[in-house]
């Protein structure tokens, strides 16, 4: 009853005088008001619509997999990693070893030129 506003409260405890006024206990009275004031709630709340009335908003469509084939339901719409074909074994032949190291000799070379 705290929480009340004042209007609603002035309303409340008018009801209680006036039940005292006719003879009524006042914890009596006060607990008839107060069953009454809930009532009255409860009967407001039924006339408005419920959640389950209205009406359900349209969802958009679900997001599409851009490759089209990958189920992305369970990975939050994120696509899971997929290796390249040419990777692994068969990507490190000799020859791109050869020019890979080459390269990174190179590197090295201009970095110690700088230092």
């Amino acid at each position: 009853m705290r929480d009340l506003p004042n209007h609603v409260k002035a309303e409340l405890a008018a009801a209680v005088e006036t039940m005292v006024a006719q003879g009524v206990d006042r914890l009596i009275a006060r607990q008839k008001v107060w069953q009454n004031y809930q009532n009255e709630l409860v009967a407001i709340a039924e006339t408005m619509p419920s959640v389950a009335d209205r009406a359900v908003p349209e969802l958009p469509p679900p997001k599409q997999d851009w490759r089209g084939q990958q189920d992305l339901s369970r990975h939050g719409n994120k696509p899971l990693f997929r290796p390249r074909a040419d990777s692994g074994e068969q990507y490190w032949t000799p020859e791109r070893k050869a020019k890979s190291q080459s390269e990174l000799d190179k590197v090295k070379q201009l970095l110690r030129m700088k230092l």
